[in-house]
C-alpha cells in the first residue's frame, strides 16, 4: 500500500506590526496608521492645538501617525506653518501633511487669481518662492498635498472651473 497524504490548508503567518516610535525619540509607541485634524490657529490660544491633540491621544490611547494643516495661497494660513506647531508634531512623532490649497477668502469675488494659467505665468512666483524657502529653513520632513482632489468640482481649483485645464 502507499502511504496516503493529506493536504491541508497553509495558515498564513502572521508578523507582528513593528511598533512605531517618536522620530525624536526612542519612546515606543502603538502603530496607529491614520491621521486627525485640527485647524491651527482657530484654538483659544497659541499652543492649544498641541494641547487638544495630546487630550486626543490620551482618549485614543496612541499618538496618530499625521496631522492635516490647512494653508489657503489667499487666506491667514498662507504662510508655511509655524515652527512651534512643526517641533511640536515632530517631539509626538506625527509627521505633518499639510493641504496647500490655490485660493483665498477671495474665490467668489476673484476666483480667477488662483487659477493654474496665472501660476504657470508666473503671478505666485514670489509667494512659492517664500513659501519653500521658510519649509527648507524648517529643514524637517512634511507632505504638501497641492489642490487636492482637484478632479472634484466643489472645489475652486478644480478642473473646468476658472478655465482650469489638465494642460495649464
Amino acid at each position: 500500500k502507499s502511504a496516503k497524504t493529506t493536504k491541508t490548508a497553509k495558515t498564513p503567518t502572521r508578523t507582528t506590526t513593528p511598533r512605531r516610535t517618536s522620530l525624536t525619540t526612542t519612546d515606543e509607541r502603538k502603530p496607529l496608521a491614520m491621521g486627525i485634524s485640527l485647524i491651527e490657529g482657530n484654538t483659544a490660544r497659541l499652543g492649544d492645538d498641541l494641547d487638544a491633540l495630546d487630550a486626543w491621544a490620551a482618549r485614543s490611547g496612541a499618538m496618530p501617525a499625521s496631522y492635516s494643516i490647512w494653508s489657503d495661497w489667499g487666506g491667514d494660513s498662507a504662510e508655511f506653518p509655524p515652527q512651534w506647531l512643526l517641533r511640536g508634531l515632530r517631539d509626538r512623532g506625527v509627521r505633518p501633511v499639510i493641504f496647500w490649497q490655490p485660493v483665498g477668502k477671495d474665490w467668489r469675488t476673484a476666483p480667477g487669481r488662483y487659477a493654474y494659467e496665472r501660476v504657470v505665468a508666473g503671478d505666485w512666483d514670489a509667494y512659492l518662492t517664500r513659501w519653500a524657502t521658510d519649509a527648507k529653513a524648517w529643514g524637517g520632513r512634511v507632505i504638501v498635498r497641492w489642490a487636492h482632489e482637484m478632479n472634484a468640482p466643489w472645489f475652486p481649483w478644480a478642473i473646468g472651473k476658472v478655465g482650469n485645464t489638465t494642460k495649464n
